[in-house]
């Protein structure tokens, strides 16, 4: 419910606010679940596989929130409406990356799922292919500068670790 009001807020507010609303309801939304991650925390310690499971969900989104706080001071201190270099948000998203990927495979070693091998080598040479091939044409791409070669690699990330 709070997703659907704060997506309302975005969508009907003006034109010329909409990116300011849009950051302060991000960060305001980001700031209550990692409230709530620390409370499952204190709640549940973080013994035994939940509590680790908590824990790195937690931090995930603490380290979203810290990127997106990161975002609104720019916005307000320094001006910049739009990021277009590599900057240290991007590091608190992938490091956000990363907690929530632990988390992610804490819960699935938590199923006790029986995967089969056959599916798995599968899968994988099909990934490896799909990547070998993007990279391939990344790499024939002439790139100007090497700030260009580290802007593309960060903006294909986004979409390959939100894939995983």
């Amino acid at each position: 419910m709070v997703i659907i009001i704060a997506n309302a807020i975005v969508i009907y507010s003006e034109g010329h606010s909409k990116h300011s609303i849009s950051l302060w309801t991000l960060n305001i939304i980001a700031a209550y679940a990692s409230i709530l991650g620390i409370i499952a925390i204190c709640r549940y310690g973080i013994q035994g596989l939940h509590g680790k499971s908590y824990l790195f969900l937690a931090l995930g989104i603490i380290t979203w929130f810290s990127a997106d706080f990161t975002l609104l001071y720019d916005y307000y201190t320094l001006g910049v409406e739009e990021q277009r270099f590599v900057t240290i948000t991007d590091a608190l998203w992938f490091t956000g990356y990363g907690f929530l990927a632990l988390h992610l495979f804490i819960v699935i070693r938590s199923l006790h799922i029986k995967i089969k091998s056959k599916v798995v080598i599968v899968i994988s040479i099909i990934t490896v292919l799909f990547i070998s091939y993007n990279l391939v044409n990344l790499f024939s791409y002439n790139f100007h500068t090497y700030d260009d070669f580290i802007a593309i690699i960060v903006t294909i990330l986004y979409p390959v670790l939100d894939f995983i």
